[in-house]
């Protein structure tokens, strides 16, 4: 795998990404990071003023995984290792026209780490 930011794999923009729970709704879908990332833990929420929110032991992804709502997309960053020393983030993917977060995107199953 390369050494550089995207493991060789550069950025993508995405048009028609459909956001949705993979378990109830087929037409959502799946972003594999998993070759990406060298991240071992745990994802699990809390519910906080009607807000999904990730647990204290889930926190470690956002050493990883970040993504942000900029104009009307959605860009999704990965730090390869998670220190920001041997990467630091690196935009990967880029969902034209939806505007999401990394807990609605995880709680989906709609990104594999």
């Amino acid at each position: 795998m390369e050494t550089d930011g995207t493991g060789g794999n550069g950025s993508d923009i995405v048009h028609g990404f459909h956001v949705g729970d993979v378990v109830t709704d087929s037409d959502a879908d799946l972003i594999d990071l998993s070759d990406l990332l060298d991240y071992n833990g745990s994802i699990s929420f809390f519910k906080d003023d009607d807000k999904i929110e990730l647990d204290y032991s889930s926190q470690g992804i956002l050493k990883y995984l970040k993504v942000e709502n900029v104009g009307y997309d959605t860009v999704i960053s990965i730090d390869r290792d998670g220190s920001g020393n041997a990467n630091a983030f690196t935009n990967v993917i880029t969902l034209a026209n939806v505007q999401t977060d990394l807990e609605t995107l995880l709680q989906n199953n709609q990104i594999i780490v």
